[in-house]
């Protein structure tokens, strides 16, 4: 999620990079042969800290809207309509979707 300027900055273009980045390490990473078990160890959470990581980026994707610290510069308001959830599931092949959230507006219930 590097450089912080991208994490922070958010645009589509910024974040598919950093998600193509993403899947380059964590395709090194399942293909990694730990050699001893604190090699396995450390390989575990760095593989967690890749799909966190992934599945944050990919959800920051789907968000075009700027909503508290989720700021998108190429779209920079704050979207009323968006009332749904992301759901982030999946760990080789990480997908969203979109769950309605069963309000009809942002913080008033339907």
């Amino acid at each position: 999620m590097l450089p912080l300027t991208n994490a922070v900055f958010r645009s589509e273009d910024r974040l598919a990079s950093m998600l193509g980045e993403l899947d380059r390490v964590w395709d090194l990473l399942r293909d990694a042969s730990p050699r001893s078990p604190v090699d396995e160890y450390r390989l575990r959470e760095v593989a967690g800290m890749a799909a966190m990581g992934r599945w944050a980026t990919l959800s920051a994707l789907e968000r075009r809207e700027s909503r508290a610290m989720h700021f998108r510069v190429d779209h920079p308001q704050t979207d009323p309509e968006a009332t749904y959830r992301l759901l982030v599931s999946g760990v080789h092949r990480p997908r969203v979707h979109r769950q309605p959230s069963g309000k009809t507006r942002v913080g008033v219930p339907a």
